[in-house]
């Protein structure tokens, strides 16, 4: 995560991860475990393109899905 991320450990636990622009767009994954000294997060799961300095990603608490019949 970038520079500005927090340096708490577990800050973003069972937040989501999105990845809005560059590479791996549209993946989207849940944060298991944080590490603040690193600023690096765990996620359930395995990015099939690995996020880098081109990714623009966000973080959210709410993951709302709707379906239409």
């Amino acid at each position: 995560m970038d520079s500005s991320a927090s340096a708490v450990d577990d800050y973003y636990n069972n937040l989501f991860i999105g990845i809005v622009a560059g590479d791996g767009y549209g993946e989207l994954f849940l944060i298991n475990d944080y590490d603040g000294a690193t600023k690096t997060a765990t996620i359930d799961g395995t990015w099939n393109v690995l996020p880098n300095t081109n990714s623009i990603y966000t973080i959210s608490g709410t993951i709302l899905s709707a379906t239409k019949d």
